[in-house]
């Protein structure tokens, strides 16, 4: 079930990324950052994915504050990726 779960958020994460009120590098920063998911998504082994949480995390203290819902995504996405072991 993580794993559904963590393609729905990464399709709102993708859809959120493209914000006209974003500036152009919250959303190539964003954009960057659903590419690595999805890419640690696909694959089986994630013994190698402990970057990819302190990325996600630094992520989510930069949109919180002024984009909460973008956090919000972001903080469902570190639950799923821990669900699963990353």
């Amino acid at each position: 079930m993580p794993t559904h779960e963590l393609r729905t958020s990464l399709t709102t994460l993708r859809e959120q990324a493209a914000d006209p009120s974003l500036s152009p590098g919250e959303r190539a920063h964003l954009a960057d950052l659903v590419t690595r998911l999805e890419a640690a998504a696909a694959r089986e082994d994630h013994s190698a994915e402990g970057g990819l949480l302190e990325g996600l995390n630094q992520s989510l203290a930069r949109f919180e504050i002024n984009h909460p819902r973008i956090g919000a995504t972001l903080n469902s996405i570190a639950h799923s990726l821990t669900s699963m072991g990353v």
